[in-house]
Parts: C-alpha cells; sequence; structure tokens
C-alpha cells in the first residue's frame, strides 16, 4: 500500500538540487509518499481554473532504479480524484533534455497530447522554469482530461493501492 501525505514546501525545498524548479506559492500542495513506512519520495499538484499542474517529481536517492518515477504520476491521479474533485485537464510540463520522463510521459498521456511550450507562463498560467526565458526555450506541455488519463492507465493504476492520509 502507498501511503500518501500532505507536506509542506519547507520540508521538501532541501531536495531541490536546481532541476526541480520548486516553487513556494499558495497554490502549491505538496505530497510526500511512502511504501509501508519506507519514504519513497514527493510530488507538487497545483491547481487554477479547472486545470492540475503536476510537478517536482521526485524519488529519494536510496529507492532510486526500481521504479517509483514510473509510478508517482499513477499514485497522484489518485490524490487529485480526492483532493480537487473538480478537476478536468491534468498537465505535466518536460524539459526537451528530459529524455526519460518524456518517455514515461509519452507513454502515460499518449504522444498525440504532447505539445512544444515556448513560453512562460505556460498556456494554463502556469510558471514552471524558476530560470528566465530565453529564445532556445522550449519543453514539452503534456495534457489531457482526467478521464482519458485514468482510462488509459488504467491497467497500472489498479496494481497501486493508494490511501491519502
Amino acid at each position: 500500500m502507498i501511503n500518501v501525505y500532505s507536506t509542506t514546501f519547507d520540508k521538501v525545498k532541501k531536495f531541490d538540487n536546481g532541476n526541480l524548479d520548486m516553487m513556494d506559492e499558495p497554490e502549491s500542495k505538496y505530497f510526500e509518499f511512502f511504501c509501508g513506512d519506507i519514504d519513497i519520495g514527493f510530488f507538487r499538484l497545483r491547481y487554477k481554473n479547472g486545470v492540475i499542474n503536476h510537478g517536482n517529481n521526485f524519488v529519494y536517492e536510496n529507492q532510486r532504479g526500481i521504479g517509483w518515477g514510473n509510478k508517482i504520476f499513477l499514485v497522484s491521479l489518485n490524490v487529485i480524484k480526492i483532493v480537487f474533485p473538480n478537476v478536468n485537464i491534468i498537465c505535466v510540463q518536460v524539459h526537451e533534455d528530459n529524455k526519460h520522463n518524456i518517455y514515461i510521459r509519452n507513454k502515460q498521456f499518449g504522444i498525440d497530447n504532447r505539445y512544444i511550450e515556448t513560453e512562460e507562463p505556460n498556456r494554463f498560467g502556469f510558471m514552471e522554469r524558476a530560470r528566465e526565458v530565453d529564445d532556445d526555450y522550449k519543453e514539452y506541455l503534456y495534457y489531457d482530461t482526467i478521464d482519458n488519463l485514468w482510462n488509459r492507465n488504467k491497467e497500472d493504476i489498479n496494481k497501486i493501492e493508494v490511501k491519502l492520509k
């Protein structure tokens, strides 16, 4: 069973290695997750106008390489349905150089739901990058409805029991 707890920005900010672009803002909610009593990692959800921006996926160093990176999003879908029952669209933004994350998101969202984003804030009004946007800025923005994402990934979601505490 995966246990998910709401946590604070102050608790997780120590893990920002410069690549997470963590932001302390009112619409951000951080969640830490555990398998039994083993700390696995955390993720951030931001809600605005019926849209969830999913980000700051982080697996603690001692849990890397065993598949948790693939499961963070699936775990979060359970949390989203409980914490944000009025959500319609879920989006994830990925830097063009993050090949591993692109592979995962192509599978979870489908390649047809991948768009190029060249400006900030993104089309849903979320600032993703903590650095300045320059002429070379390009990220992939994945988005789809929660129902489509749930149905596309339901086989994998059903393998994970999630409890929000």
